[in-house]
Order: C-alpha cells, then sequence, then structure tokens
C-alpha cells in the first residue's frame, strides 16, 4: 500500500514543515470526503463511521477505527517529482478516528458518565500510540488529538468525532508551545494565576483548571490546564485525575455550548500533550454571532486577531448565560 503523503521544510521558518496529503484529494468513487454544507446536517445519511451503517446507536461505547484517507502513515512516501528537493521527507505516523458514545452525540450533550468513556478511550489510544515503532528506527513522538466542529472549523462529515494523528515529528503549533514553554518556565502556571486574579476561571476540580485564557483570539475561549504542570500526557494522570479533568470538561463543555446558544457552532477542541509543556485542553469557538473577530488586514499569516471581549467580560457572559439556563450545575 503506496500512501503519497510527505513534508516539506518550510523555508520560512527553520525546523517546520508542510505536509500533503495527494491521498486526501476528493474521490469519485462513492465515498464523500469534502461534502456539501448541507450534508453536515442531513440524518438520511448512513454514517460512513457507523460499523453497522445504523443512523442511531443508542448508549454505544466510544470507540475508534483506522483513518481511510490519512495525513500520515507508515506507508507513506515522497512522489519521484519531490524526492530530490533538500529535506523532503515522508510523513510517517498512524491515523485513527475516535467516535463519541451515542451516535451524533458532540462533546457538550455527553452526560457525564459518557464523558469520562470518552477522556477514557482517548486516554487508551494515546498509550498506545506514544512511543510506537512506525518503521525501523522511527517511533511516534508526537500524539495529537483533536475535534473539527462545523463547517467553519474543517468539519466534513456528520458524525462528531475525534482525529488521532500519531507521528514522529512536531506539527508547526506544537514546536512553538515546546520552544516557548523552555525559554518561560512558568508560563502556565503563571496562567492560572493570573486567571484566579482575574476572575476568569470557569470551574476547577482537583488539580484541574478551566477557565477563559489570557491569549484567547476567539471570543469565549476555554482551556483546560492543571495545577501540577509536570503533567504533560494522559500517561501522568492518576485515577483521581481523570475523574477531575473529566468533570472540569463536562461542566465547562455545557457552559461554552451556554454561551452560544442555539446557533449551529463552528470551531475547534484541541488536546495539547507534549514533551516539556503542562498537558492542555483548549475549546475554540469560531462562532460570530454573540462576539466577532477579525483577522488584521494583510496579517493572514501571523496569527494575529482582534478580540473584542477581553478575557474577564468574556468569562462573566459565560457564566451568566450557563447559570441563566441551567441553575442546577450538580454533576
Amino acid at each position: 500500500m503506496k500512501i503519497e503523503s510527505f513534508l516539506i521544510p518550510d523555508r520560512r521558518v527553520y525546523g517546520r514543515y508542510v505536509r500533503f496529503s495527494l491521498n486526501r484529494i476528493p474521490q469519485e468513487n462513492g465515498r464523500v470526503i469534502t461534502p456539501e454544507k448541507s450534508d453536515l446536517n442531513d440524518d438520511s445519511e448512513n454514517c460512513i463511521f457507523c460499523p453497522d451503517g445504523h443512523l442511531w446507536v443508542p448508549g454505544k461505547k466510544p470507540f475508534t477505527i483506522e483513518n481511510e484517507y490519512p495525513a500520515s502513515s507508515p506507508f507513506a512516501v515522497v512522489p519521484e517529482e519531490f524526492a530530490d528537493i533538500d529535506g523532503v521527507m515522508p510523513s510517517l505516523g498512524f491515523c485513527y478516528i475516535t467516535v463519541t458514545r451515542g451516535h451524533r452525540k458532540e462533546l457538550w450533550d455527553l452526560n457525564y458518565l459518557e464523558t469520562i468513556d470518552t477522556v477514557d478511550e482517548l486516554a487508551k489510544i494515546y498509550d498506545a500510540l506514544i512511543g510506537k515503532e512506525i518503521v525501523d528506527g522511527v517511533d511516534v513522538r508526537h500524539v495529537s488529538i483533536y475535534m473539527n466542529i462545523g463547517r467553519g472549523g474543517g468539519q466534513t462529515v456528520l458524525h462528531p468525532h475525534f482525529k488521532i494523528e500519531a507521528t514522529h515529528h512536531f506539527v508547526a503549533e506544537a514546536s512553538l508551545r515546546m520552544e516557548r514553554a523552555e525559554k518561560e518556565q512558568n508560563l502556565y502556571s503563571e496562567e492560572i494565576e493570573c486567571a484566579e486574579k482575574n476572575e476568569t476561571v470557569l470551574y476547577e476540580d482537583g488539580d484541574f483548571v478551566g477557565f477563559v485564557p489570557s491569549w484567547a483570539g476567539f471570543p469565549y475561549e476555554i482551556c483546560i490546564l492543571p495545577r501540577d504542570s509536570e503533567k504533560h500526557s494522559f500517561s501522568e494522570f492518576s485515577e483521581d485525575d481523570f475523574t477531575s479533568f473529566s468533570k472540569v470538561l463536562y461542566q465547562t463543555m455545557k457552559m461554552g455550548r451556554a454561551i452560544i446558544g442555539e446557533d449551529p457552532l463552528q470551531g475547534n477542541i484541541i488536546f495539547y500533550q507534549l514533551p516539556n509543556c503542562p498537558f492542555s485542553f483548549e475549546f475554540i469557538p469560531m462562532n460570530l454571532g454573540g462576539g466577532k473577530y477579525k483577522r488584521l488586514g494583510a496579517t493572514a499569516y501571523t496569527g494575529d486577531y482582534i478580540n473584542e471581549y477581553p478575557p474577564g467580560i468574556a468569562a462573566k457572559r459565560i457564566r451568566d448565560a450557563f447559570f441563566k439556563h441551567t441553575p442546577n450545575t450538580n454533576i
């Protein structure tokens, strides 16, 4: 099996790569990779993630399957026309998809026990992949876990699902985070102190704190961090940690959904698990309703944004919206 997936060095920034996956070009064989927007809301279609082809699987546990259109693969090769370019290498790795419990249940629609089941499934996948040999002499160093939500967030299949990418290389955002953490040793612990001081904490339990971060580029971003900065991944979690994190995840996802209201949610959910950085969960809603964001003019590649809601105001709005619709917050 040959997968034309490869990395080309980004000459503008040393040590980073652009990943090309020619096998992800939309096919014409009946399998839809990039469906029309209407397909995202069409319950009449069988879900390609459901092993039995059912429209609804009540109470089903989360499950993980191989991604049939991987961005990285143990069989990744560099096409001949790129083989002579200095620094180009195959994008080696594994790609899977984890489906949430209950057919088409979004993360914020899960009850507490379903949230625990989902976290447990993701943790098992992480532990199974980190350090796993891809090919001789090349093992997995980075396991990326994320979810695209809605068309605006890059979702192309109706069923809610996490994407799991286990690679030897670190993606650009991960590399930047590791470099920054190396330079600023107390960066994340100071962020929690800042959240407490500025009253942007939304919910906390045990060692985990959910809050609106000071770096939020979009209105109503939510971050979850452990107070112990030595917890880099699921592998360092105790049983109590899994319980506490699941509680904070469950509660903050309900709060994030409340502030968006009834509008279809657009955005991303990302788990960061990196060698010298604390474990981090981020919920990035990109909805324009109730708060706008803008890319600064002519800075499409800088990552600069105009966020009209500072963290303190955003946190207050999130709390107000949640308690207005959900007065009983007991799990």
